[in-house]
C-alpha cells in the first residue's frame, strides 16, 4: 500500500476517532441533563409529598384539638350545671331562711 493511502487511512481513522470521542462526549452530557431534570422532578415530588403529609399532619392535629377543647367545653358546662344546682338548691333556701330570721331578730332588737 503506498505511504499516501496509508497517510489517508491514518487520517480516516483519526477523524473517525475525533468524531467517536464527540459523540461519547455529547452523549455524556445529554445524559447527565437527563439525569438532572430527573432528579429535580424526583426532588419536586418528594418535597410535594412532604408538604402534603405535613399539612395532612396539622388539620389532624388541629381536628384534635378542637375535639378536646369541646370536651373540655362540655365538661366545664357540666360543673358549672351541677355547682349552679348545689348553689340553688334546697340549702339556700335554708340559708335564705336563715338570714331573714336573723335579720328580724335583730331589727327588732
Amino acid at each position: 500500500m503506498p505511504s499516501a493511502e496509508v497517510l489517508r487511512e491514518v487520517k480516516r481513522a483519526e477523524q473517525e476517532a475525533e468524531r467517536l470521542r464527540a459523540q461519547a462526549k455529547e452523549d455524556a452530557d445529554r445524559i447527565l441533563r437527563e439525569a438532572a431534570r430527573d432528579a429535580e422532578a424526583r426532588r419536586r415530588k418528594a418535597d410535594e409529598e412532604a408538604h402534603a403529609d405535613f399539612e395532612a399532619g396539622i388539620a389532624q392535629a388541629q381536628r384534635d384539638i378542637d375535639r378536646q377543647k369541646q370536651d373540655i367545653l362540655r365538661r366545664g358546662q357540666q360543673d358549672a350545671q351541677a355547682i349552679a344546682a348545689k348553689a340553688n338548691g334546697p340549702a339556700l333556701d335554708g340559708a335564705v331562711d336563715i338570714l331573714l330570721k336573723k335579720f328580724d331578730q335583730r331589727v327588732r332588737g
